[in-house]
């Protein structure tokens, strides 16, 4: 796709779609089979995937929602879902019954390249339903959801399959739930979880009351070896 300014962006069922540079005044559909590549962009509206086979978007600022549904790779061949230093200024990233790898955040060390947080700066996370599948060669990259700063709430329910199932590094504004093994693995309010993955008891810290700035909320983030010891 040329770098332009765009209302609405429609990708056809299996068409493969680069946008990079690019403003939409309003929303983009990615629709069943199909692929996107989004890097680089300013969206005002939504981004839809609906059976999309791959939805990939990295440094976009975003006004609306992520919500990603009821697609898969054929024979795993790449990363289904990954979110990759997004900016939703007012909306939430919901991922319910894919079939594959789904990274939402830092990817390290899962993947071999580093990959920063994305920030919802009103909004929640929501992902359930999936059925979780490591991308070949990149075995602890099933589901990944690391050091994202949500205003709001967190929730990871019933997503299929064996682990590696992560959740770490969050700061999660208002409640986070967690169902990663087939049992309650977290709940709370008002505190930061640091890891959560299954076999791996949880390890929390107090959040500061009042305003925190970004700076300071990265400062509370904890190494994941000291919540897995």
């Amino acid at each position: 796709l040329t770098p332009g300014t765009y209302d609405n962006i429609v990708v056809p069922p299996g068409v493969l779609c680069l946008m990079q540079a690019s403003a939409v005044q309003g929303n983009i559909q990615v629709l069943e089979n199909a692929q996107l590549f989004a890097f680089n962009n300013d969206i005002r509206g939504n981004i839809e995937g609906d059976k999309a086979e791959t939805m990939q978007l990295l440094n976009n600022t975003i006004g609306g929602n992520i919500q990603i549904k009821e697609g898969e790779t054929p024979n795993n061949e790449g990363f289904d879902v990954f979110l990759c230093n997004n900016i939703l200024t007012n909306g939430n990233i919901q991922v319910e019954k894919m079939k594959g790898s789904i990274i939402i955040g830092d990817a390290e060390p899962a993947v071999a390249f580093a990959c920063q947080p994305n920030q919802l700066q009103n909004g929640n996370i929501k992902v359930e339903e999936n059925r979780i599948v490591p991308f070949p060669g990149f075995p602890t990259s099933g589901l990944v959801i690391r050091n994202n700063d949500v205003a709001a709430n967190v929730q990871v329910f019933k997503n299929r399959n064996a682990p590696p199932k992560t959740v770490q590094g969050n700061f999660v504004g208002q409640n986070l739930q967690c169902f990663l093994c087939g049992r309650t693995e977290f709940r709370g309010q008002g505190r930061r979880p640091v890891l959560l993955a299954c076999g791996h008891v949880p390890v929390i810290e107090p959040v500061p009351k009042g305003p925190v700035s970004h700076s300071a909320r990265s400062a509370l983030r904890v190494d994941a070896d000291r919540a897995a010891r």
